[in-house]
């Protein structure tokens, strides 16, 4: 027998009813139009050959009552996979796997081989980026802890400044300057004026002050103790 079958994809061809799966009807009415069989098919290159889904719709006792029928619906007469079956190929197409179950499990292998990679991609980065936050937070500690350490300093330094501050003060009050009421004829004003304390930073400066002051004949002064006295013997400034 022959029938006539349908692809899942449309396409159609004529073949023996041994290329048919499964299917041993018993005369040309023994079929079920809607049951799906596994028909065979083989690319034009023949580099592709397997069983397909199809539905049976035609089944004639001969492969010219197929064509007869199809030319008297008209319709196209497809592709016909004839030829004589050999021993036992329906036993062993049974039990070998199909070419496109061959390639499902090819596909599979293969992605279950790309899977493992990507699990084992991804468990990589997921370590790597454990130990980049580790490094993170070592980097963020270490950056509070010279914060830290900074702010100390500078609140030292701001102590140290303060005490340096009122060391000055207490210096500056302790070497204030009272001009004397005496005054030289030959020595410039520089006793005269005001009586508030005159503030020097040493007692350098304070003696600074009295050799700039000009005499007539360009005599200078001195320092005795906490008394200074211009040349001429008269008292210039004191130390209170």
């Amino acid at each position: 027998m022959y029938a006539h079958v349908k692809y899942e994809d449309n396409a159609e061809a004529v073949m023996p009813v041994w290329r048919i799966r499964n299917f041993h009807p018993s005369s040309v009415t023994d079929y079920d139009p809607s049951v799906v069989v596994y028909a065979y098919w083989r690319s034009s290159d023949g580099l592709i050959e397997d069983y397909y889904p199809a539905k049976v719709t035609v089944l004639q006792e001969s492969l010219a009552d197929v064509v007869k029928t199809l030319v008297a619906s008209r319709k196209a007469v497809p592709t016909i996979f004839d030829g004589q079956p050999q021993v036992g190929s329906r036993q062993v197409a049974e039990r070998t796997l199909s070419q496109k179950e061959k390639m499902t499990n090819t596909r599979t292998a293969r992605n279950r081989g790309l899977r493992s990679i990507l699990d084992r991609n991804r468990a990589t980065k997921e370590i790597d980026e454990a130990n980049l936050k580790d490094r993170l937070n070592a980097v963020e500690e270490e950056n509070r802890a010279l914060k830290a350490e900074l702010q100390e300093t500078r609140q030292k330094l701001e102590r140290e400044r303060d005490l340096c501050h009122e060391l000055q003060a207490t210096l500056l009050k302790k070497f204030d300057v009272i001009p004397a009421a005496a005054t030289c004829s030959r020595c410039c004003n520089a006793t005269e004026g005001t009586k508030e304390p005159l503030p020097f930073g040493s007692y350098r400066e304070a003696m600074a002050l009295v050799r700039e002051a000009p005499h007539d004949d360009d005599i200078g002064c001195s320092g005795n103790g906490n008394n200074i006295h211009c040349l001429h013997g008269l008292q210039v400034f004191l130390f209170s």
